[in-house]
């Protein structure tokens, strides 16, 4: 890890289920500092030119804050960034939560998620492995109804 980062991020096929780990050189770390910073690099990147924002190519990115894991408080912040179906631009969000720190122990600084499944479906990353489970049962539900089956299939963590 170098000064907050793990130097890659993970490549996630929606479509597929597939995923690969794609590295970061440490310059761009140092040039595009913290979660958003590096979600334009990762879009710049990843965003084919002309893409329509909602169509299974756009790529949606989650990437997560140098801080996180920190000591400091309020360390857990991480970036959500897609082309805007609005302005056709660039469009981020922030939050904080311990989804960043999660993300983080995956020994990656972002996921960078494109396609489309071909089924509701939650994405799981456990263990260094990336796979989509059937979210049938889980679709169409309130956030809190949806977390509880969530948790009886997977676990409270």
């Amino acid at each position: 890890m170098m000064f907050g980062y793990h130097c890659r991020y993970l490549r996630i096929d929606a479509s597929t289920g597939g995923a690969e780990a794609v590295a970061v050189p440490a310059c761009v770390l140092r040039r595009y500092v913290g979660g958003v910073g590096l979600a334009a690099w990762l879009l710049h990147r990843e965003c084919p030119a002309g893409v329509d924002p909602l169509a299974p190519d756009s790529p949606l990115a989650f990437v997560f804050s140098p801080l996180v894991g920190t000591p400091l408080t309020t360390s857990a912040k991480f970036a959500v960034a897609a082309k805007s179906p609005l302005t056709d631009r660039f469009c981020d969000a922030l939050s904080s939560s311990h989804f960043a720190l999660e993300g983080k122990k995956t020994g990656a600084d972002a996921f960078v998620i494109r396609g489309r499944a071909c089924e509701p479906s939650v994405l799981v990353i456990d263990d260094g492995r990336v796979r989509l489970e059937p979210a049938a049962c889980e679709w169409g539900r309130t956030t809190p109804a949806a977390t509880a089956l969530l948790r009886e299939r997977f676990g409270p963590g």
